[in-house]
Formats: structure tokens, sequence, C-alpha cells
């Protein structure tokens, strides 16, 4: 799996991930197709004068229905994929909690993990996810948000 992730998703970290989220339609979840791919997003800091970073999520839909969750963002000077644990919070709601550094396998204290709440919706048949953020070592907080890479 993870060398899915290097070979596969972390080329599409690199291109633009600029991720603008209007508000549309609340989805109702539903887990076997909705949340399945990559999801290109941004979350800004509240906290440093707004700047903004992109990060990615990849959703892997497992044969009971259940997903394993990886997010992908920039680190100093690698890009760092986490493990990433998910509990559905309502019928248009997610609540993801990054858990585990996977790559680069030396932490050098990079555990600083985000905890994000998404609203789930749907405008022009375009699924998004979009809302707040805040990390597990008082790191930062800010809002979030991803759309699906197409």
């Amino acid at each position: 799996m993870l060398k899915f992730l290097f070979l596969f998703l972390v080329p599409f970290y690199f291109q633009s991930t600029y991720c603008q989220v209007s508000e549309g339609d609340p989805v109702k979840i539903n887990l076997f197709d909705s949340l399945q791919g990559v999801w290109n997003g941004q979350f800004e800091y509240n906290t440093m004068g707004g700047s903004k970073s992109p990060i990615n999520l990849y959703f892997d839909l497992k044969k009971d229905s259940t997903y394993n969750v990886y997010s992908y963002s920039r680190g100093t000077d690698s890009v760092v994929i986490c493990s990433v644990k998910y509990k559905i919070i309502g019928t248009d709601s997610i609540y993801l909690e990054e858990d585990k550094v996977l790559r680069p396998k030396k932490d050098d204290g990079l555990s600083c993990f985000q905890n994000m709440k998404l609203r789930i919706r749907k405008k022009n048949n375009k699924i998004t996810m979009a809302g707040i953020w805040n990390s597990t070592e008082n790191c930062g907080r800010g809002t979030i948000a991803f759309k699906r890479k197409n």
C-alpha cells in the first residue's frame, strides 16, 4: 500500500492543490462510494496570519466497506505520509485524526498531527469536504477544505 502511495499519489501532491469550496447541499454519506479516492485540499492557519498549506487525503475502500485513510503533506524537507483514523459523526460529517507517521520512517519530531471535523457537501454533482482543524500538540488550528481529484 505504501508503495502505491509513493508511486501514484505523491506526484499528485506537487501539482496545484488550490481548493476553494463553496456551500452546497448536505450529502448523506454513502460509505460504499462517496469518499473513495484522492482528495486535494489546503489548510489555513488562523494563528499564523492566514498562511495556507496543501494537504491531500486518500480513502482506500476495503472489502468490509470501511476505509484505510492516509494524509500526505510537505514536511520541512520531504513529503510526510500519515495514517488517519476516521469516524462518521452525522449524515453529512466526518471526523479525521492523523495518528501515525508512515513516511519518512524517521519521525524527527513531526508529531504535529491534525484533527479535522469536515462537513460533506454536494454542488453541481461535485462532492467537497470543508471544516476546521486543530493539532494535537498545539501547533495550530484553522480552516480546511478538500475536493475530490478527478
